[in-house]
């Protein structure tokens, strides 16, 4: 590829090669927030039908095909690609709604980590 194709091109059509990918793609761009919306509006759809989110859901899924249905955070977090704190809330919403024993092992002094949904 020549590297020095954008340092050599005028300003003006750089601009027309950006609006043309822009109307090329429309269609894709169109589509996907298409999907984004149609995912938003099932989840709006279980979460008010059965009291759950999507999250909480996959969460329960995890545990369910875990021999002993218990996974520490740091498996349940990969496993669902999110950060802890918000896998943090995932768990104590899945603890409040369902009433689970939510266990907490302390780590460090002073500092209780969560490591088991059972």
């Amino acid at each position: 590829m020549d590297y020095d194709f954008f340092a050599r091109t005028p300003m003006f059509n750089l601009i027309d090669w950006f609006i043309f990918s822009i109307v090329k793609y429309t269609d894709i761009l169109v589509s996907i927030r298409q999907i984004i919306r149609s995912i938003n509006l099932e989840s709006k759809r279980i979460e008010k039908e059965h009291g759950i989110i999507i999250p909480q859901l996959l969460c329960l899924n995890y545990l369910n095909e875990k021999e002993s249905f218990q996974a520490a955070q740091k498996e349940i977090k990969e496993f669902l690609q999110l950060n802890a704190n918000t896998v943090t809330g995932i768990i104590n919403g899945i603890g409040n709604i369902l009433s689970l024993a939510v266990e907490g092992v302390r780590r460090a002094p002073g500092h209780n980590k969560l490591s088991y949904v059972s």
